[in-house]
């Protein structure tokens, strides 16, 4: 039997019994390959007969996160708006869980409202979240994470400035 050209450029020939592999794990795998044997080879693993009800038990404690983007409710919101400028902590909380925490209404597109107060210290902070409990959430600017507008850092130019930069 002699082969011709095309037949032994078409795919279905020789037919893929017949076509050589490279051994399991061989160099001649492919990364994809390799990395399907070793999952097939964790995933069957006597620990993850362990790990598997654990795994399982922390699927409800996981929360996904969303961004929202909020608009300001100013008529649910007593007196002017407040500024971020010289906040060091801003209160959170449900607006329907708060009857009379003080702050700024904001409103998602779901229309769920949320109330948010600035505070200048954990202290003051503290003080005013101690009446509600968890209801209220307690969260600290963090000037590593942020990029202050020009009038943040005057009016607070001591809490912007570089923990390097010397006073």
């Amino acid at each position: 039997m002699t082969w011709s050209s095309s037949a032994a450029a078409s795919p279905d020939y020789p037919p893929r019994w017949q076509q050589p592999r490279a051994a399991p794990g061989s160099r001649f795998w492919s990364a994809r390959r390799k990395k399907s044997a070793a999952d097939k080879e964790w995933q069957s693993h006597p620990a993850m007969r362990t790990l598997r009800p654990l795994a399982a038990r922390k699927d409800s404690l996981r929360t996904v996160l969303q961004t929202t983007l909020l608009r300001r409710v100013a008529e649910a919101s007593p007196g002017a708006p407040w500024s971020i400028a010289a906040t060091r902590f801003l209160l959170f909380a449900d607006a329907a869980d708060v009857v009379g925490f003080s702050g700024s209404v904001f409103e998602a597109p779901d229309g769920r409202q949320v109330m948010i107060a600035p505070a200048a210290d954990l202290i003051d902070a503290q003080t005013r979240a101690a009446p509600f409990g968890q209801r209220v959430a307690i969260l600290a600017v963090e000037r590593r994470w942020s990029f202050p507008a020009p009038e943040w850092i005057a009016a607070d130019s001591t809490f912007w400035r570089s923990p390097a930069t010397p006073p």
